[in-house]
């Protein structure tokens, strides 16, 4: 029970995002999962985070400003 309280804690908006996802579309929640999974899982997985990261925010520019 401390692992599944501690887990529920710290990762609680990423659990409420995939379960939004999910309820929207399975296969982005799938997808967003899967890369969740690699940055945690994977050998090298800071330097995909920052990678992913980088790459979701020029993706929100893009977005705001309407160039995608």
């Amino acid at each position: 029970t401390h692992h599944v309280l501690y887990c529920l804690g710290c990762c609680w908006g990423l659990m409420l995002a995939l379960i939004a996802l999910g309820l929207m579309n399975p296969v982005w929640m799938g997808a967003i999962a899967l890369l969740i999974f690699i940055e945690k899982a994977m050998p090298g997985g800071a330097r995909f985070a920052l990678f992913i990261g980088a790459a979701l925010i020029l993706a929100g520019v893009g977005i705001a400003f309407g160039w995608i």
